[in-house]
């Protein structure tokens, strides 16, 4: 265990800094996944690639999105908090979307962060592999099962566990939130309208790209929103 700091620590956890911590959100599905891609499912080994046991739409093929893995260690870079909101369900989806996905080996930044699950700096990555860390009111990870509900009623439960307020715009404006659906990031700008949703290929209505996940191009889309504030 470390020794407790007194002072917010940058990402590499070795100086202090007062810099506002920007808060990365990603949906899962076709997000931090990919589905019908042909380059992820050409490096089937690279992306993790399985059938699952649960159902996605009417789908059980799934490997990892081509820039999950540049996605994630970008954010841990940043030092950002990072959170999870998705309308998988959690029961049925959790061996196949968290443990054997969300895995040391397809995220080593996350979790050799010194944020991640650890006491001592001034804020950690809650275990992903716990489910007691998912679907909580304060919790930073979301698979709640209700297809159509609410995005921006889960970033504010990933913004409470960070200690951030969902009625303060100067945070909101630290949040970043890559989603693939618009009507979706449509929703979280009606509610949240200092956040920054950003779009990732969609198979409904069909875009270029769609169902190969998050691309590194939407992630430096995030981080110059996040930079224009």
């Amino acid at each position: 265990m470390g020794a407790t700091v007194d002072c917010d620590l940058t990402a590499q956890g070795d100086t202090c800094t007062n810099a506002p911590r920007a808060l990365c959100i990603f949906d899962y599905d076709l997000v931090l996944s990919s589905h019908s891609c042909s380059q992820t499912m050409s490096m089937s080994t690279t992306y993790l690639c399985r059938t699952n046991a649960c159902t996605t739409s009417s789908w059980h093929d799934q490997c990892l999105a081509t820039a999950a893995h540049a996605a994630i260690a970008e954010c841990v870079r940043h030092g950002a908090y990072i959170g999870i909101t998705s309308h998988s369900e959690l029961d049925a989806c959790w061996n196949d979307k968290v443990v054997q996905t969300l895995t040391p080996a397809a995220f080593p930044e996350f979790f050799s962060s010194i944020h991640y699950n650890k006491t001592g700096t001034d804020f950690s990555y809650p275990a992903i592999d716990d489910r007691a860390n998912w679907n909580c009111d304060t919790c930073a990870y979301h698979f709640d099962g209700m297809i159509g509900g609410s995005k921006a009623t889960l970033i504010r439960k990933v913004m409470a566990h960070y200690g951030l307020s969902p009625t303060s715009k100067a945070d909101q404006s630290r949040v970043i939130y890559w989603d693939d659906d618009p009507a979706l990031r449509d929703e979280v700008r009606s509610n949240l309208p200092s956040a920054h949703p950003i779009a990732v290929a969609s198979t409904n209505p069909a875009t270029a790209g769609a169902g190969c996940g998050i691309q590194a191009a939407d992630v430096s889309a995030g981080w110059a929103a996040l930079a224009a504030n």
